[in-house]
């Protein structure tokens, strides 16, 4: 073998190398992005899981004359009847419990906030931050006809008929401001089966109703929660 086709050889070689490094680098940050989003992913599930259960169980009127439901585009707080832990020396507050979702623009990061209604003149517990690295977040509410960005169940005289969240996450690495997530996830409204015009609590359906008149890439989560006890869900089932 002369030294040229060595020298070739060689150089074939470390062609080969450099491509194979390449390729397993891209394939682990690939797996490493795909990893993050799943997991941010998993997390806004949860956390929306707990708002979706106070949402459920809540009441248009609290005990003291609060509204049960009342929100704007980046925070709601819902009252909701359960059990809350005495601690040393509490009075009897009742069973009443508020729930307050926000999001912290500033430390861009999704906040909760559990207390009594008993305790809410008193001193409030600091936020909870319980979802990071979001860039926007944009809650929407529905009386059946129309999406708005703020709701009072008090003003309103009653609960919404749907409650929007939608939760855009920051950027990581190279991803571009438009780029479009993975569909990593069904939309969870699927299991829903909607009172409303068809396709109604489609995310979709949701943001072509969009007042703000902002067009976002869409939502790296979205989430539309029912609301059984809202006077037009009553309306369309009897």
């Amino acid at each position: 073998m002369s030294l040229i086709e060595v020298m070739l050889a060689l150089a074939i070689l470390a062609v080969l190398a450099v491509g194979v490094t390449a390729f397993f680098f891209q394939v682990s940050s690939r797996q490493g992005r795909l990893l993050d989003i799943a997991s941010r992913q998993r997390d806004a599930s949860v956390v929306l899981g707990r708002l979706e259960s106070a949402i459920m169980h809540a009441v248009a009127v609290g005990p003291d004359g609060a509204s049960g439901i009342q929100g704007d585009e980046t925070s709601l707080t819902v009252i909701t009847r359960g059990v809350w832990p005495m601690l040393a020396g509490d009075a009897a507050v009742g069973d009443a419990c508020a729930l307050t979702f926000m999001f912290d623009e500033p430390g861009r990061a999704c906040t909760l906030v559990a207390q009594s209604v008993g305790r809410m003149s008193g001193s409030s517990p600091q936020p909870e931050p319980v979802l990071g690295r979001v860039e926007r977040v944009r809650l929407r509410y529905s009386d059946g006809r129309r999406w708005t960005g703020s709701y009072d169940s008090v003003s309103a005289g009653g609960l919404p008929v749907a409650v929007e969240v939608s939760i855009w996450f920051a950027a990581a690495g190279r991803r571009g401001a438009e780029e479009r997530p993975p569909e990593m996830l069904a939309p969870e409204s699927e299991e829903f089966e909607p009172f409303g015009p068809e396709g109604f609590f489609e995310p979709e359906f949701a943001m072509e109703q969009d007042e703000s008149g902002w067009v976002p890439r869409e939502p790296d989560h979205v989430r539309i929660i029912g609301v059984p006890d809202a006077p037009e869900w009553k309306g369309r089932s009897s």
